[in-house]
């Protein structure tokens, strides 16, 4: 439980940081003398959920007695679930048969590349961990 709750205040506070770093930036770039507060809320409130549910979830890879197979369809099922469910919500994707399509596709494709990524790091890093138990 303690795991949860930290792992929950890191990704609210990551996804309040992210939402402003971006929107300054946006600001920035196009020279903005103002924005819209309500846009500003409800898409801060969506970084900030959106922040939550992919540091949490992570946990399920903590699970020892599911497979990997299993650690990954339960963890890509619930991220692309509460993503899809949170982006039409706020309005990040349009209800549109070939907008969620290729959105979808997008999601699938990140997905498998962050995957991927992690995948090869952590057996990285077990391998380094392994050499270094065999010189002790």
């Amino acid at each position: 439980m303690k795991t949860f709750i930290y792992r929950s205040f890191i990704g609210v506070f990551f996804g309040g940081f992210l939402h402003v770093l971006i929107i300054s930036l946006g600001i920035l770039l196009s020279q903005a003398e103002t924005i819209n507060a309500d846009l500003f809320l409800k898409n801060a409130l969506g970084v900030i959920i959106c922040a939550w549910f992919f540091t949490v979830s992570p946990m399920y890879f903590e699970i020892k007695k599911w497979s990997l197979l299993q650690q990954t369809l339960l963890h890509f099922m619930t991220v692309s679930t509460l993503f899809f469910l949170l982006a039409f919500t706020i309005g990040w994707i349009p209800i549109s048969m070939p907008i969620i399509l290729k959105q979808m596709v997008i999601f699938i494709a990140i997905y498998l590349i962050s995957w991927t990524i992690f995948f090869l790091y952590f057996k990285y890093q077990e391998k380094v961990l392994n050499e270094h138990l065999k010189r002790l």
